[in-house]
């Protein structure tokens, strides 16, 4: 299991492989350190939050503690977790100002090949919608900034009020 706590303390780079179809996702899912998600393509693989007040995917710490909780830095950081080859989307059911992946106080994260849109919606116009929200709270400088070096690259932002976003210290910016 990727997300089994008994993760959260490794090292080990685990890679989880999500078949093409659509899938309806009805919370937040944590982003423990050194994962990746890997769909079938954009288009194929589909991802669609259907609720109004949660980020589809936010990034945690080694200990499990998300952006709220206080996250931690050196050995226990966020870093090198990856979303590749997937659509991500909201329901145009629900209006939800948070973003669909939040990249919390996390090194070198990478988003590759992702289409970040809103699905079925009637009008072809949205107000809500955040793609990509880059925050950073721990460092004052670009030798202690822990939310750094994030890739983002061949992605497609349609149908939301925001494409990216960044907060407080980030480094090495989008």
């Amino acid at each position: 299991d990727i997300y089994a706590n008994s993760y959260y303390g490794t090292d080990t780079i685990r890679t989880l492989i999500i078949p093409s179809g659509k899938y309806d996702v009805s919370g937040t899912v944590d982003l423990p350190p050194m994962v990746t998600l890997v769909g079938e393509g954009a288009g194929l693989t589909t991802l669609v939050l259907n609720n109004s007040g949660t980020s589809m995917f936010r990034t945690v710490d080694k200990l499990g503690a998300h952006f709220e909780q206080g996250m931690q830095f050196d050995g226990n950081a966020s870093k090198f977790v990856s979303l590749k080859d997937m659509s991500l989307g909201f329901s145009g059911a629900y209006t939800n100002n948070q973003p669909l992946v939040s990249l919390d106080n996390t090194e070198n994260p990478r988003i590759q090949n992702v289409e970040f849109t809103t699905f079925n919606t009637n009008t072809g116009f949205v107000s809500s919608g955040v793609g990509i929200l880059a925050r950073g709270s721990i460092g004052v400088d670009e030798s202690t900034v822990i939310c750094r070096d994030i890739s983002i690259s061949d992605c497609k932002f349609n149908l939301l009020d925001t494409a990216i976003i960044e907060d407080g210290e980030v480094s090495k910016t989008i």
